[in-house]
């Protein structure tokens, strides 16, 4: 905890994102959070570890939440003039052989941010809505959800290495 501090008091950075907190320490385990100024939200869904996400509270505030599977979806939006709404996916994928699921996570997840940006009215930019989407993936390398992080699509014979419609 206070090697974390320590690293955090040094990063200056407006967003985090934390993978496996316990829900049972986490107010303890990040309490030093709130004085550094961040404002966060831990991951609601299931037992275990989960994902949570913490930003600036003066120079960020928080629009909307969605507790997915194994996914936090967060609408935050710059309290500057502009006021731009910005998407955060911080994820927490299935391990192990599961392909399928990691990218149906994936999917909802990004679903979850076109569907509720229209619900909220934010238009999209020029080149689409402002998203970041980081976390634990749990796979490396050839994967279907790399596939669809990268070219917004993954095609019906795509296979990812270890998938069991490999063999």
């Amino acid at each position: 905890q206070a090697l974390l501090e320590q690293q955090m008091m040094t990063a200056s950075a407006d967003v985090v994102c934390f993978q496996e907190c316990s829900p049972l320490s986490f107010d303890e385990d990040f309490s030093f959070m709130i004085d550094l100024g961040y404002e966060g939200l831990l991951h609601n869904k299931k037992a275990g570890m989960r994902p949570a996400t913490s930003w600036k509270r003066e120079r960020i505030g928080l629009v909307a939440a969605f507790h997915k599977d194994r996914t936090l979806v967060t609408a935050l939006q710059l309290k500057e003039a502009s006021g731009t709404v910005f998407w955060l996916i911080n994820c927490h994928l299935s391990a192990g052989p599961s392909a399928d699921r990691r990218l149906r996570q994936a999917e909802e997840a990004l679903s979850t941010v076109v569907k509720e940006a229209g619900k909220l009215k934010v238009a999209p930019g020029i080149d689409g809505f402002p998203c970041i989407c980081c976390g634990d993936m749990n796979s490396q390398g050839s994967t279907g959800v790399n596939e669809l992080l990268v070219k917004g699509r993954v095609d019906p014979e795509f296979r990812e290495s270890g998938d069991p419609t490999e063999w």
